[in-house]
């Protein structure tokens, strides 16, 4: 399974992503705030992250220039 990581700090929204993403065959890690995503992205690698654009009253500034990353989809 490939893992993944989302970002999303609605629990409804981010809930419902695991769960399609799981029956999907990925294995989705979510967090909601950019700095759990920053954490996380420091200590793992994670080949796909999906997040959300705005996050704690601003823009998330999570993109593959910061080396995190090589893939992003930004939603």
């Amino acid at each position: 399974m490939q893992k993944l990581l989302i970002v999303e700090d609605d629990p409804s929204v981010r809930n419902t992503m695991v769960t399609v993403s799981e029956l999907e065959g990925y294995a989705p890690e979510a967090v909601s705030t950019t700095s759990e995503a920053i954490a996380r992205l420091s200590s793992d690698s994670y080949p796909i992250v999906i997040s959300d654009i705005y996050l704690d009253r601003k823009s998330t500034r999570l993109n593959s220039s910061h080396g995190y990353i090589s893939y992003a989809v930004f939603c």
